[in-house]
C-alpha cells in the first residue's frame, strides 16, 4: 500500500524484506528519491512506531501513535491562549447556544481571525483530535456570520483545552478478539436549537482502532422524534462503513461476515430488521431505508446490537458533553474509547505523586533548617555564658 501527497511517499507492507525493497528499487531507478526509514512524521503529524522481533527474528510494528504537539502549541501562540493558567477541563460549555446573528451583530473585522483558528481546528480534529470534532463543526456554522463575543471565545476555549491535552495521542494497536470493523451511531434530537435539525454522530472501529468518525447536522429533513434521528444516523454510519468494507475487501473476505452496529435506541434497532415499513417513517427519504435492506435476510451485512447511552461512544459527536463524561482529568470512557489516555491518567497519578514527595522534602529541609538555627543559637549562649532562658 502506497500513501502520496505531493512528493512523499508512505509505504506500508508486510514483507520489509522483499515488497519494500523492490518497491524502492523501482522507484529510484526512475526519480530521485530518499529513503528515511522507518516513518516518524508526515504532514506535521508526529508519529511514534513501537516495535519488537518475532520468533523469525523480523521486526514488526505492533503499535503506531499518533499526536500533534507542535502544530497545538504554534497554534496556541498564534491565538494568544494564556498557557501560563490552568486550562479549561472539556472544550465546550454544555449550556453553550450560539444563534444566528441579525446583519447588525456581524462582525466583518474578525471573519478572516475566527475562520483562521476554526479552520486550524477542523484540521486537528478530522486527524488526530476525536474528541473535539463535534464542537469545531458546530462553530465552523458561523464562520460567515461572526461574533465577537461567541464565535472566537468557544473557538479559543477549545484550543486551550485541546493545548492543555497536547499530549493525548490516537492510538492503533490490533485487538485480534475485536471484530474486524464495528460501528456506533448516535443522534441529538432537535439539538440544534436555532433551527431545529438533529445532529447525527458516529465512528467505525477496525479491530478496535478508531478508523472513522463524523458528526453532521441532519439538514436534508427536520426528524419528527428521536427514533427518526436515530435512524437516519444509522443509515448514515452504515453508509460509511460499507464504503471502508468495500475497501478492506480488497484485502479481507468480508462476503460472509456481518458487522455490528451499536445504538441506544430499541425502537431503531427493531425497526431495521423488519422487512415492512412502520407507516410512521413513510416521510423519511427513500435513500435511508436502504438501512433495512443491509440488515434483513441471512447474508445481511450488518446487525444492530443494544447498548446503553453511558456505554454508546459516539455520543460525544452528537452534543457537548458534561465535566462528567467528557473532563480532564476525569478520564471518561467517552474520551478513552477515543484517544490513548491511559498512559496520561498514569502520568498525571504520577505528577501527584512526585508533587506530594516534593512537598513533604521541602518540609523536612525547613524543619532541619531550623533546629539547625536552634543549635547555633543555643552554642553561642552557651560560649558567652548565658542561658536559653536569659
Amino acid at each position: 500500500m502506497v500513501l502520496i501527497y505531493v512528493d512523499d511517499f508512505v509505504v506500508g507492507c508486510a514483507d520489509e524484506l522483499t515488497s519494500r525493497a523492490l518497491f524502492h528499487t523501482k522507484i529510484m531507478s526512475t526519480f530521485t528519491a530518499t529513503y528515511s526509514g522507518v516513518i516518524n512524521q508526515f504532514l506535521q503529524l508526529k508519529i511514534d512506531v513501537t516495535t519488537e522481533t518475532n520468533d523469525n527474528g523480523d521486526v514488526v510494528p505492533t503499535k503506531i501513535d499518533i499526536s500533534n504537539e507542535r502544530s497545538i502549541e504554534h497554534l496556541a501562540s498564534k491565538f494568544e491562549i494564556n498557557t501560563s493558567k490552568q486550562q479549561p477541563r472539556s472544550p465546550m460549555l454544555e449550556s453553550l447556544n450560539i444563534k444566528l446573528p441579525d446583519a447588525k451583530s456581524i462582525d466583518r473585522s474578525i471573519e478572516t481571525p475566527v475562520r483562521s483558528i476554526v479552520y486550524s481546528l477542523l484540521w486537528l480534529a478530522r486527524n488526530i483530535r476525536p474528541d473535539i470534532y463535534y464542537h469545531v463543526t458546530y462553530l465552523a456554522q458561523f464562520c460567515h456570520t461572526p461574533t465577537t463575543a461567541e464565535i472566537m471565545t468557544a473557538a479559543k476555549r477549545i484550543l486551550a483545552y485541546v493545548y492543555g491535552t497536547r499530549d493525548f495521542s490516537i492510538t492503533y494497536q490490533l485487538d485480534a478478539q475485536q471484530p474486524r470493523l464495528s460501528v456506533y451511531c448516535d443522534a441529538d434530537h432537535a439539538g440544534d436549537t436555532s433551527d431545529r435539525n438533529s445532529v447525527s454522530g458516529y465512528c467505525i472501529y477496525l479491530h478496535g482502532m478508531l478508523v472513522d468518525w463524523w458528526s453532521k447536522k441532519q439538514k436534508s429533513s427536520t426528524a419528527l422524534s428521536s427514533t427518526e434521528a436515530e435512524y437516519i444516523a444509522m443509515s448514515e454510519a452504515c453508509t460509511s462503513a460499507l464504503g471502508i468494507r468495500n475497501t478492506l475487501n480488497e484485502y479481507w473476505n468480508f462476503d460472509n461476515e456481518s458487522i455490528p452496529v451499536h445504538i441506544d435506541n430499541a425502537a431503531v434497532t427493531h425497526i431495521a430488521t423488519q422487512r415492512q415499513l412502520s407507516s410512521k417513517l413513510k416521510h423519511v427519504e427513500v435513500r435511508f431505508h436502504a438501512v433495512r435492506q443491509w440488515c434483513i435476510g441471512e447474508n445481511a451485512k450488518f446487525h444492530t446490537v443494544w447498548i446503553s447511552t453511558d456505554d454508546n461512544m459516539s455520543d460525544i459527536f452528537t452534543k457537548a458533553l458534561p465535566i462528567t463524561k467528557h473532563g480532564v482529568p476525569l478520564i471518561t470512557k467517552h474520551t478513552a474509547a477515543l484517544l490513548n489516555i491511559k498512559d496520561r491518567k498514569a502520568q498525571l497519578q504520577e505528577q501527584l505523586l512526585a508533587a506530594a514527595k516534593q512537598q513533604q522534602h521541602a518540609a523536612q529541609q525547613k524543619l532541619e533548617k531550623q533546629q539547625a538555627n536552634e543549635e547555633i543559637i543555643l552554642a553561642t549562649l552557651r560560649k558567652h555564658g548565658l542561658s536559653p532562658t536569659t
